[in-house]
């Protein structure tokens, strides 16, 4: 295809020519190349994505390859029959390099968890939002903040922090752990719809198990599966049924004192029950176990400590480090904290997004 213009027709036969398209095919082998080893350096696909593969630069240098190829095609009009398998390979690529931006922009690449004889309607995906509700009386909480936030390639700071501002108070992001390691802490709290808390040993003769377990709020349950046994901080069931397994519920009673109710498997009878204050022991009855109770909080909160590292493993999550008044604690991914204001208290959650499938 020739131009009369000059200009025109020189910009044209450059387009064509190895001088634009060799570059182009660098361009992309050192962008493929770099996302590669990004992924290898944080061992996390989505790093690699975000960083390098939906980066401006590999949209251009996908614009540009997908105008060279079109600039080709169309230079060999009028088109003869030998022109066809190279035209088709041509468009090939082309619906290739479209398919996959419609795919990245309108797809849906989610997660969806259903359990054994349960339903889910909802995909959680991988974009990131920060949501917040508030409440004057505890109970009718209203969604007052429902942004999108991505923290992975714009982390907030002390200097430049991401502020969600409300009639008279705010609530402040000052810094971002792409990957951590989470240390849970718990400790007592003054908040009286705060879950409680309870730490334990499972012991025999060739056994040994310490765990604690922390409502996520009150009158919520809390469970730890223990191979034969299942230890629940909650109210024990008012109509016993035989069970899979042998249970222990562990019910608050005041600020000192723990009710405790132990079922067999396979029985709808209670073995034991009573009451238990920190240090006493209680017999289980199965395979020699005796309960210990090592600590007891009526009222308690999780707080994290945070241990930054460079790269992913099945044990990091990301998290935020969140600042209300004189309050400052990091808040994990798809957590949830409570914040107290002047006159009305808060709930705010960094989490997944959760898209409603409609069935």
């Amino acid at each position: 295809m020739v131009f009369k213009n000059k200009a025109i027709n020189k910009f044209w036969r450059f387009s064509c020519s190895f001088q634009l398209g060799i570059p182009i095919l660098v361009a992309l082998a050192f962008l493929t190349a770099w996302g590669t080893l990004v992924e290898a350096q944080f061992n996390d696909a989505t790093a690699a994505k975000k960083i390098v593969f939906d980066s401006w630069m590999m949209w251009l240098t996908m614009s540009l390859l997908i105008y060279i190829l079109v600039v080709v095609v169309v230079d060999r009009w009028p088109w003869k029959v030998n022109h066809y398998p190279f035209i088709t390979v041509h468009a090939g690529i082309i619906i290739l390099i479209m398919g996959g931006y419609v795919t990245s922009q309108f797809g849906l690449d989610g997660s969806v968890s259903v359990n054994i004889a349960g339903k889910n309607n909802f995909v959680m995906v991988s974009n990131t939002d920060l949501v917040v509700y508030a409440t004057f009386d505890g109970d009718r909480y209203s969604k007052i903040v429902d942004r999108e936030v991505d923290f992975f390639l714009h982390p907030p700071t002390e200097e430049k922090p991401v502020v969600l501002n409300f009639d008279d108070d705010k609530i402040e992001i000052i810094d971002f752990a792409r990957y951590a390691i989470l240390d849970n802490k718990v400790k007592a709290t003054q908040d009286l719809q705060a879950g409680a808390s309870v730490r334990f040993q499972l012991m025999n003769a060739n056994a040994k198990q310490v765990q604690q377990i922390t409502q996520p709020k009150k009158g919520k349950e809390a469970v730890y599966n223990f191979g034969p046994a299942r230890v629940i901080l909650g109210e024990a069931p008012q109509n016993p049924e035989p069970r899979a397994a042998n249970q222990i519920f562990l019910t608050p009673v005041n600020s000192e004192t723990v009710k405790y109710v132990i079922y067999h498997k396979d029985s709808e009878k209670i073995f034991k029950k009573g009451q238990m204050k920190i240090g006493e022991v209680v017999q289980t009855g199965w395979m020699g176990f005796e309960l210990r109770l090592l600590d007891y909080l009526p009222n308690a909160t999780e707080l994290y400590e945070v241990n930054k590292i460079n790269s992913s493993t099945p044990m990091t999550v990301s998290a935020v480090k969140i600042r209300h008044k004189d309050l400052t604690r990091w808040l994990a991914l798809n957590d949830i904290v409570k914040l107290f204001g002047d006159h009305k208290a808060y709930l705010l959650s960094y989490q997944n997004r959760r898209i409603d499938l409609g069935f």
